[in-house]
């Protein structure tokens, strides 16, 4: 059964385009596998040579056969776009693939019959023959990210960073032997930290020296990211779990905890009032 689909492999290299043609031949050699080259052309020129191409392509074939561009990059692949849609052939398509892999596996597909939409996917497909742990054997490893180098940071607060989460980020910074700074200002400083105006979301960059710095960096950085809850809120929880303390006005006093209060603090019996 003859194949019903060709390829032009278009390149700006000639060279590099009938190389191309010559490995997939071997492969697929009742495949049509035409070259063409358009070195250091302009647009207009290389898409009338893609055009011409096509023609002498298509006389080869029946009326009912399709044509896949190949291209590698730069004007080869805006030629075959614009010769497309010049064009306007359902049958002529550009292929999606790496240039020699691509190729082969479409003309192959071609060669057993497959029809112009599984040409396509054999072609998109071929770009799983780079795997990523090939691509990590041949890539030199990421360099490692120092833990001492100046960190950003997006502040978690709920409120902006008013005095009382200041104040405790300040303790949480000049809590290590370490000079920590929060967009390069000293965070040692609760007035400095306020002058920022910092708003909830928003970057910050904190930096840190010192023999602890990482320690301070961590400390810090934990701090500033916390989805801390309203300062407002936070008072009146810390005001809902403090006991009240005894003897306020309108409480009346259970016996037992008056005689354990009065045996804590060390005091005798009260004085019973004698009648006159």
């Amino acid at each position: 059964m003859r194949p019903k689909t060709a390829f032009i492999i278009v390149s700006q290299s000639q060279t590099l385009a009938r190389g191309v043609c010559e490995v997939v031949a071997t492969l697929a050699p009742e495949v049509i596998v035409e070259p063409c080259g358009c070195h250091d052309e302009g647009l207009g020129t290389a898409s009338q040579i893609v055009t011409t191409k096509v023609s002498e392509v298509m006389e080869k074939m029946a009326e009912q056969d399709a044509i896949v561009l190949m291209a590698d990059f730069g004007a080869a692949r805006l030629a075959c776009q614009q010769v497309i849609t010049d064009l306007g052939e359902r049958s002529l398509r550009l292929g999606r693939g790496p240039l020699i892999e691509g190729t082969a596996a479409g003309a192959v597909a071609a060669a057993q019959g497959a029809d112009l939409a599984e040409v396509l996917r054999s072609i998109s497909a071929a770009a799983q023959f780079f795997p990523d742990e090939d691509a990590a054997d041949i890539l030199p490893p990421a360099p490692a990210m120092d833990p001492l180098a100046p960190r950003t940071v997006v502040y978690g607060g709920a409120e902006p960073l008013s005095a009382r989460p200041a104040a405790r980020l300040a303790r949480i910074a000049t809590g290590f032997d370490a000079g920590v700074t929060i967009n390069d200002i000293d965070a040692g400083s609760v007035l400095a930290l306020m002058g920022l105006k910092v708003q909830p979301g928003a970057e910050l960059r904190i930096a840190a020296e010192g023999a602890e710095s990482r320690r301070a960096l961590d400390a810090v950085e934990a701090e500033l990211s916390a989805p801390n809850a309203p300062e407002s809120q936070e008072i009146a929880t810390r005001q809902q779990a403090e006991p009240q303390a005894a003897g306020q006005p309108g409480e009346a006093l259970d016996p037992t905890a008056s005689a354990e209060l009065i045996k804590r603090i060390g005091v005798g019996p009260l004085p019973v009032s004698l009648e006159k």
